[in-house]
């Protein structure tokens, strides 16, 4: 899995981390936040098109007129359609497909803007994009398509759109890597409202493409294609989708950071300020299960993120990857806390489960980015929190059951971690 870390610090001015001994070195090189401009779901009339994604490269000659810098990076998690608001009715991408706002060839003087349109399935299904990075002049940008093959009573094929700041590139030439990592929801046969995905297929796509001086009219790069890529060693193991709810425990009343395991009243909770961590309890059979992740210290405007849920059938071993996203900008009013997620979790049946927490610490000399892994010593100091906690699961008339591959429900492919490029 990511190995990375965590910085924090911070005086109520001019905030710096608390683990790191250095600046982040300047470098174009890293993690970009993924900030969108709009994010919008539309019916799909376009059966030709379905299992379909294309993305073009271009600039805005208007901003778009929709919300401004919702980042999922934020603290605000908003990762998943159905926990996004969407822009409806899209306002820009409307004008964009109707032609009354233009897209520009990429320059120098305007961000990047990635306009992604996928038509992937129906409305029961979720494509959405969790990672943008860049190396050298390769900008790469991954895409999940969590889907099912379950009957339906009634659906109707939707196309996502999604417009994404890249931010300002120097004139050249450049390379666009597109991933696109599918998970199929397991045996669907009375199991289609079980969250237990297995990891499908990963396929790719590029693009070169050139960014001048200045932005100028004319036809703009667009990929079409993106190809399966071959598939590594099986791994017995489902994913979950990486829902989860968010606090933040005030600096002076919180647990140690690391990861907990057991039951609450989750609706209590979330009506409250979240300002506590909540104390989990041992689950009856019945009792809804969750991970409770709290946080190193950290700044104001600093953020978490929930990036997987692998959960392995032979170990019963439940791993929670967990992004941290911090940066160096002066803070004028900074206030400290951990943050808290709390984690929903699945099971294989009753038995005893180690659910295991791995940081990936990423560090910017502001929120604009690059995001690089933390120093070697801020990762063996994220090392020594609780990152570990076993937990008794009884009988779980909900628990998923572990079935054999068939055509429906390929081998799975991936291994913990998999589920990231960075």
């Amino acid at each position: 899995m990511r190995t990375a870390a965590l910085l924090i610090a911070g005086l109520s001015l001019l905030s710096a981390s608390v683990f790191a001994e250095e600046p982040a070195p300047a470098s174009t090189d890293g993690v970009l936040p993924l900030t969108l401009l709009e994010a919008s779901r539309s019916g799909d009339d376009n059966a030709a098109g379905k299992g379909s994604i294309e993305l073009a490269v271009a600039a805005l000659a208007e901003t778009p007129q929709g919300r401004s810098g919702l980042a999922i990076n934020s603290p605000d998690e908003m990762r998943f359609p159905y926990r996004m608001d969407f822009d409806a009715p899209g306002v820009t991408t409307a004008a964009l497909k109707a032609g009354t706002i233009k897209l520009l060839k990429p320059g120098a003087d305007h961000s990047l803007v990635l306009w992604v349109k996928a038509s992937m399935g129906d409305n029961y299904t979720y494509t959405v994009p969790v990672a943008l990075s860049r190396s050298g002049n390769t900008l790469t940008l991954v895409l999940e398509h969590w889907y099912d093959n379950g009957d339906r009573d009634k659906s109707y094929s939707v196309q996502y759109n999604y417009l994404i700041d890249s931010g300002k590139l120097a004139a050249g030439e450049y390379n666009l890597r597109l991933v696109v990592r599918s998970f199929l929801l397991g045996d669907q046969k009375g199991s289609v409202l079980k969250q237990a995905y297995r990891s499908n297929s990963t396929r790719e796509g590029a693009l070169k493409f050139s960014v001048g001086e200045t932005s100028a009219a004319g036809d703009v790069p667009v990929l079409k294609e993106a190809k399966a890529i071959p598939s590594g060693p099986a791994l017995d193991a489902f994913w979950q989708l990486p829902r989860c709810a968010k606090g933040a425990a005030r600096a002076e009343k919180h647990p140690n950071p690391g990861v907990y395991a057991g039951t609450l009243d989750i609706q209590a909770w979330l009506k409250s300020t979240r300002v506590e961590a909540p104390e989990l309890t041992a689950p009856a059979p019945a009792d809804p299960v969750y991970a409770m992740v709290v946080g190193p210290l950290m700044n104001s405007g600093d953020s978490i993120r929930l990036r997987s849920i692998c959960n392995i059938f032979d170990t019963k071993k439940i791993t929670l990857e967990v992004e941290l996203y911090q940066d160096d900008r002066p803070r004028l009013q900074n206030v400290r806390s951990h943050p808290v997620l709390l984690v929903p979790l699945q099971f294989s049946g009753a038995g005893t489960y180690t659910v295991e927490v791995q940081w990936i610490g990423l560090h910017a000399k502001d929120s604009s980015g690059p995001y690089v892994p933390e120093s070697d010593a801020v990762a063996a100091a994220l090392k020594k929190l609780e990152n570990t906690r076993e937990l008794v699961v009884a009988a779980d008339p909900n628990a998923v059951t572990p079935k054999p591959s068939s055509p429906r429900n390929p081998p799975p492919t991936a291994k913990p971690g998999a589920n990231s490029d960075f």
